[in-house]
């Protein structure tokens, strides 16, 4: 009987570990997929859509929010430290920063649990892009947006034209931008 009741346990500790497997695979899938889609013109951002007065912290300690940033294409990009695609991201995103310089701002979102952690990591990165972080996720949950990283492109109206949902690099986040902002962006 004790050896029937060990492997009973033994069964049920690899199907949870099983199971949890596939659900930490499902999680990083959903993350990583790099899905993109154009987002209908009722979706927009413009200064009397919520996400447009939701505030955020800039390095300085100051709030702003995303409307301050209208009237310029806009590239946002949701990020945190504990996801790797999203640190392995932000070097791809600060090279189209560089390069689009005076034509298209980059901003990205921190999703960090402290300030500090949220600024180390820039500190590590070397990023050149400005950052701001909204630890709570407002803007992340209001958009329903459901994988990190996510990068939104937002026209100078203020209209969010395009979400992409996973890991970008360099060269297709300057063809969205091509694509839905209308700028081109070359070294």
């Amino acid at each position: 009987m004790k050896r029937f009741s060990q492997q009973f346990r033994s069964g049920r500790r690899r199907w949870w570990l099983a199971a949890t497997g596939l659900l930490l695979v499902a999680v990083v899938s959903a993350g990583c997929s790099g899905e993109s889609n154009t987002v209908a013109a009722d979706e927009a951002a413009t200064t009397d859509s919520p996400i447009a007065s939701m505030p955020f912290s800039r390095a300085d300690g100051s709030q702003s929010q995303l409307s301050d940033y209208y009237g310029q294409p806009l590239v946002v990009n949701f990020f945190a430290s504990w996801c790797p695609p999203c640190k392995a991201e932000l070097p791809d995103i600060d090279a189209v920063h560089l390069e689009a310089k005076g034509e298209v701002k980059v901003l990205g979102i921190s999703h960090d649990f402290t300030t500090e952690v949220w600024q180390d990591l820039i500190a590590e990165t070397g990023i050149d892009f400005e950052t701001v972080y909204q630890p709570d996720r407002e803007i992340f949950i209001e958009l329903e947006l459901f994988g990190m990283p996510s990068t939104i492109l937002i026209n100078p109206e203020g209209e969010i034209v395009h979400t992409h949902q996973g890991i970008i690099n360099a060269e297709s986040l300057k063809a969205l931008i091509s694509e839905h902002l209308q700028v081109e962006v070359s070294p």
